[in-house]
């Protein structure tokens, strides 16, 4: 067996601990290194846009139209990464314990505990399998999950605004960043 067959078996039996734990150390890297790029190509590989996409939508997806909703998608991937980016670059934790994790109905949370001086932030990674990948596809912080606080804001907008409107500000937000 070639070694590239080996690590192909190796990288795809990653547990969803072993796979926040691996790119957690490789954003880590990226980060000492200055490389938004490597940062950038990480995240991507991390984390499930369009399901991260779909849940922070949620029954506001029938508001949208086809059109609408691929841009949504576009435009929500593009400051999902451009946030992500900025804080690991900005944000350095002293230490990260990875607690546990727990599997059932095809997800799967991923408990870890960070540390910056004394202060500890508790954060749960909800992952589910696609294809042979564990995937990042919601982040809980502090007990607050990122999809369900991007639902709150989204409805608001869409209630005061409409889909336009809010496609609108994701857009202008977006050239700022």
């Amino acid at each position: 067996m070639s070694v590239m067959n080996l690590l192909f078996i190796i990288l795809i039996s990653l547990t969803p601990l072993e796979t926040i734990k691996e790119k957690n150390s490789l954003l880590e890297e990226a980060a000492k290194n200055n490389s938004n790029e490597m940062a950038e190509k990480i995240i991507e590989e991390m984390i499930d846009f369009d399901e991260m996409a779909r849940n922070a939508l949620g029954k506001n997806a029938s508001k949208f139209t086809l059109l609408q909703r691929g841009r949504f998608f576009k435009l929500f991937k593009e400051l999902l990464k451009k946030s992500s980016i900025k804080k690991i670059s900005s944000y350095q934790a002293d230490r990260i314990d990875f607690l546990r994790e727990e599997e059932k109905d095809g997800k799967a949370l991923v408990f870890t505990a960070v540390y910056k001086g004394k202060e500890k932030t508790d954060v749960v990674y909800v992952m589910k399998k696609k294809n042979e990948d564990w995937k990042v596809v919601d982040i809980i912080i502090n007990e607050t999950s990122i999809t369900k606080n991007f639902n709150s804001q989204y409805t608001s907008i869409i209630n005061k605004e409409g889909v336009e409107g809010l496609l609108k500000k994701m857009e202008r937000k977006l050239k700022e960043e």
